[in-house]
């Protein structure tokens, strides 16, 4: 490539200097200019052109092209000469207006046009007056007529323009330079075709590269670039890279423990937990920390006689923790876990009571004895429960006149003594006439006395009625 410099392999001097840019050769319409010092393909294809108006096109590729424009020659045969078998522009004419062509003597039937459509007033054909129509260009862009090839004639012909701006021949194909074409350039320094979008390569593109080492996109594109190496920080929750600034993936900031208020790494404050235990009776930080929790509680049993602490199920922690106990003294399972416990035997108030006087349960007590007097002739449990001897034996006196029990001591009720007359003892018993005794023989008296007098008054009382009738 004659435009880079060659170097010598010996001294690393420039043994051939660059050229400004290559030279000769001919471009065509599906080949580059070849260089004529190096031979390298440069600029750009041309388009297709027919000179010789033979329908080919001149660089032999073939292409049919300006298949509008037909040459009729000597034979006068109305058709091209070049083998397209269409009717050549002159075609048939009918001057004589006899309906056959005066030149090739074909039946005649035409449009009406001028010899130069664009100025003439007659038919060429059968010389009938014709309105002459507007002046047209070859192509788009040209100003002269193909008429009548008056130059300017064209009003409404568009202005040269190349297919991209980079083009230097018009886009509508009629060969005229384009002058102030741009140069082809990249889009970038790195672009290797042109940015204008004709597809020329850029030769002198240079490759894409990061602006750092650890570069992982081209300075001048954008484009991904292998990176030389890799990116660096100086902690691993850094999120840019500290050579090339360019974001990074990184650990999240992350303090020592869950309760750590800045990153570990860092410094940066982070939001964190707080100290917390890991039951409500933890006294240090549940995180690792070994901060005290002032506020923890103390060990507590689900139940009054638990050991084992409901918050942490620590065993034999709950220092308040109360023995297993019964309701009563006779219950056998705790109060308040259910536990068996050893209990006391179910007794009674009384040693003859059924109803234990614990727990209320009735004949619970197995071994109570039976109700029973403090003597035969007693009518009260002598166990002191109060009950009634339903079987208790009559009192009895020493004597049948004896007022107390001779077995229990009791008052016996209803018993008299018996005196003679004057006596002042019981003729049975012996005892002493006592005032009660007396009171109740002088009523004796008393009232035998009232009851003679009312029986002597009664018969008294007959006599008299008896004398009376």
């Amino acid at each position: 490539n004659c435009i880079t410099a060659v170097y010598c392999t010996e001294c690393d001097q420039v043994a051939i200097a660059a050229r400004d840019a290559h030279t000769g050769g001919a471009p065509t319409c599906t080949a580059k200019a070849k260089c004529e010092v190096c031979e390298t393909e440069y600029g750009d294809t041309v388009d297709h052109k027919d000179d010789n108006t033979d329908h080919k096109c001149d660089y032999g590729c073939n292409t049919e092209m300006n298949m509008e424009l037909h040459v009729d020659g000597d034979d006068k045969d109305h058709l091209c000469d070049y083998g397209c078998n269409e009717i050549a522009d002159d075609g048939c004419y009918d001057m004589n207006t006899d309906g056959k062509c005066d030149e090739c003597g074909e039946d005649f039937v035409h449009d009406c046009v001028g010899a130069v459509p664009c100025t003439s007033t007659t038919c060429k054909y059968c010389g009938q007056p014709v309105t002459p129509i507007a002046h047209d260009g070859a192509f788009e862009c040209s100003t002269t007529c193909i008429y009548c090839h008056v130059e300017n004639a064209v009003t409404d012909a568009v202005a040269h323009d190349g297919e991209f701006d980079c083009s230097v021949t018009c886009k509508y194909n009629c060969g005229t330079e384009i002058t102030d074409a741009k140069e082809h350039d990249g889009e970038f320094d790195c672009s290797t075709t042109c940015k204008y979008g004709c597809g020329t390569e850029i030769l002198d593109a240079v490759p894409c590269s990061g602006l750092h080492v650890c570069s992982t996109k081209c300075q001048y594109c954008g484009e991904a670039v292998e990176p030389d190496a890799e990116h660096s920080y100086n902690n691993v929750c850094d999120v840019t890279c500290k050579v090339c600034g360019e974001a990074i993936e990184a650990l999240p900031h992350t303090g020592v423990f869950g309760c750590s208020t800045t990153c570990q790494w860092c410094g940066t404050a982070i939001n964190a937990a707080a100290h917390d235990g890991e039951f409500a009776c933890s006294t240090v930080c549940k995180y690792g920390c070994g901060t005290v929790i002032t506020d923890a509680v103390a060990h507590d049993g689900e139940l009054e006689c638990s050991t084992t602490c409901k918050y942490c199920g620590w065993e034999n922690w709950v220092a308040d923790a109360k023995n297993h106990t019964g309701a009563f003294k006779c219950s056998d399972t705790c109060q308040w876990c259910g536990v068996a416990i050893e209990a006391a035997a179910h007794d009674g108030k009384y040693a003859c009571s059924t109803e234990c006087k614990w727990c209320g349960a009735e004949n619970a007590v197995t071994d109570a004895v039976a109700h029973e007097g403090e003597f035969a002739c007693s009518t009260t449990c002598k166990y002191g429960c109060g009950a009634t001897i339903q079987n208790a034996a009559e009192h009895k006196g020493e004597h049948a006149c004896s007022t107390t029990c001779k077995v229990c001591g009791a008052a016996i009720e209803g018993v008299k003594h018996t005196f003679e007359a004057n006596s002042e003892s019981c003729d049975v018993c012996g005892e002493a006439k006592t005032e009660s005794d007396s009171g109740i023989n002088i009523v004796a008296v008393i009232a035998i006395v009232i009851g003679a007098l009312a029986v002597i008054g009664l018969v008294a009382t007959i006599i008299v009625v008896k004398k009376k009738d």
